[in-house]
């Protein structure tokens, strides 16, 4: 029975043990780096009105048993190993060659990105073990669809939200996905449906019902200080509200406190404002926003008909869409450094020497921390082959979304590769545009969906090779 269980389970076992033992060696090595508490770590652990639900929840329930921050790690380790062996069989049911399976394995469980997020008291290590059960659902859902597959990828969608807002960018796939399955199934359809929609509600409700309980009417969302950075960098013109209203003087604050900035980026050669663009939006939305932006949205909600979130939320939004091609132009710098997440170091040399030429603007009384330190030789070369390899993954992702979608409802078992294929590329960069339009841009959401892209990858293949072994034989008939 021993030998059985050993079998069955070798991938999670190995992996839980091997990781784990890698954890403890490095807390003995070096005990402040494991696990290791990253600036935004103390608004889970006290859970931050801003938060939602779900990683708090989970740091509580660890807290209360009496255990230590340790046994986080090792809860995410085990819960990362158990979906990883779940996507490992899902795999093994339905790919061939088994090369191409362990390959997929390899490529997700070593990652070592992946590996440090299990280290960090921060969300990423639970959002990719939600991914990876999201994957596992998803692959099941179309190609045997169940009630049981369904109930997966509709929990695993509701646990990547209520772990990490930009989760929502999966409930498009899962909708698309489901309902190919269900237009296919239509004895099926109602209980499949409610299958794919009710526990995926529930989870968000639950969330929500949390945050209020422990908030009440403090509870907020990052989203309005991170749209009003990015609105701080277009030129939105005049303000359009009446001068005795409040929002009118933080429009006119925006529109000249940024005005250097926006200048500076425009006049800015390619590479330089790619690089520097992030950084710009991070001040605006942090140290800027808490000295400059959130006070004068508390003076202008004095009156209690909205809250100082709602004003700059307002505000924000009236300014991005007074500027849509900014915005997009933004949303697209974002959108391709999520594609390029070296390439800070790929480009250090010649940010640098741009920087160092033409100083970036003083914000307030002090330099904006923008300057990139310069790497040697080799390992720029190796940064620029890795972002050229990003951006051709990221190509082929898009390519393999449109197939995917072009071909769902389709019932021949040969479209099968480009639909999983289509489906998980379409995931990446479903999620990507979200954080674009929405977020900040930082790697870490580069690497979050890195399961999702390796997917993507192994399923091209099938029907790559497929097509590749067709023209050849034409060729050799001919």
């Amino acid at each position: 029975m021993a030998k059985a269980f050993l079998r069955r389970h070798w991938v999670a076992l190995g992996y839980f043990m091997s990781v784990t033992i890698l954890f403890f060696l490095l807390h003995k090595l070096s005990p402040g780096n494991a696990p290791l508490i990253e600036p935004d770590s103390e608004t889970y652990i006290n859970f931050s009105p801003w938060r939602t639900a779900g990683y708090p929840a989970f740091l509580w329930l660890i807290r209360n048993m009496g255990l230590s921050l340790n046994a986080v790690v090792i809860s995410q380790i085990a819960l990362f190993a158990i979906a990883l062996e779940y996507l490992y069989h899902t795999l093994d049911s339905h790919l061939r060659p088994r090369w191409l399976i362990f390959a997929a394995l390899i490529a997700v469980s070593l990652n070592p990105a992946i590996i440090q997020f299990h280290f960090s008291i921060m969300t990423e290590s639970l959002f990719i073990t939600a991914l990876l059960w999201f994957l596992s659902g998803m692959i099941g859902v179309l190609t045997r669809p169940s009630w049981r597959h369904f109930l997966i990828l509709s929990i695993a969608t509701g646990g990547a939200i209520v772990v990490r807002p930009v989760g929502y960018s999966l409930v498009p796939v899962l909708a698309i996905a489901a309902a190919a399955a269900i237009w296919n199934d239509r004895d099926r359809s109602i209980a499949l449906g409610l299958a794919a929609i009710v526990p995926l509600s529930l989870l968000i409700l639950a969330s929500a019902g949390i945050s209020s309980a422990v908030h009440g009417k403090a509870q907020t969302s990052l989203a309005p200080q991170q749209l009003f950075s990015k609105s701080m960098l277009v030129s939105a013109g005049p303000s359009p509200y009446l001068l005795n209203d409040p929002r009118a003087a933080m429009w006119a604050f925006a529109e000249a406190r940024g005005a250097l900035p926006r200048t500076y980026l425009d006049q800015a050669p390619e590479v330089v404002r790619q690089q520097l663009l992030g950084p710009y939006e991070n001040f605006f939305a942090n140290p800027f926003f808490h000295q400059a932006i959130l006070p004068a949205a508390k003076l202008a909600s004095a009156n209690g008909a909205a809250t100082p979130q709602t004003v700059v939320l307002d505000v924000a939004l009236d300014r991005l869409m007074a500027a849509p091609i900014g915005y997009a132009a933004i949303a697209w710098e974002d959108f391709y450094g999520l594609w390029t997440p070296l390439g800070g170091s790929a480009d250090a040399k010649a940010v640098n020497a741009y920087l160092a030429r033409h100083p970036a603007p003083v914000l307030g009384d002090k330099q904006h921390p923008v300057r990139f330190n310069s790497p040697i030789t080799g390992a720029r070369h190796i940064a620029q082959i890795l972002g050229w390899t990003f951006r051709s993954i990221g190509a082929l992702a898009l390519l393999a979304a449109i197939l995917g979608v072009a071909v769902i409802g389709s019932k021949n078992p040969a479209y099968q590769g480009i639909k999983i294929a289509g489906m998980s590329g379409l995931a990446v960069h479903g999620n990507f545009l979200l954080v674009a339009l929405t977020a900040l841009r930082t790697a870490r959401y580069t690497m979050a969906m890195w399961p999702a892209i390796v997917v993507c990858l192994v399923w091209l293949y099938v029907p790559s090779r497929r097509a590749v072994l067709r023209l050849t034989q034409r060729n050799q008939s001919a």
